[in-house]
């Protein structure tokens, strides 16, 4: 899921504008960023991400969580919680705007 989050934000929050070992920066797929969702989809990914990578013995945690696994449901959980925020960046409902009466 870790890794899953990270291609999430290249490729799908910020449209691939930048790329992972790449020199270019494709401006024009600048336009296709969500920026009036992207706090919403950030918080979300970011937290997620952050709490998987406690459960990674490489990375440095309380001694308490050492040793930890999260379980099934928890994953399950998490992996829908991520699913939900990408569906929310994604979706193609109209936004409001402030030129409509």
């Amino acid at each position: 899921m870790r890794s899953w989050c990270e291609v999430l934000v290249e490729q799908e929050l910020f449209q691939s504008v930048t790329q992972r070992f790449r020199r270019h920066v494709m401006m024009t797929r600048l336009p296709k960023v969500r920026v009036d969702r992207l706090a919403d989809a950030i918080k979300v990914i970011s937290e997620m991400f952050a709490e998987i990578s406690g459960y990674i013995s490489g990375h440095s945690h309380a001694y308490r969580q050492s040793g930890t696994k999260p379980t099934e449901g928890k994953l399950e959980q998490d992996w829908r919680k991520l699913q939900q925020a990408v569906d929310r960046y994604e979706s193609v409902e109209p936004h409001p705007t402030k030129d409509v009466p």
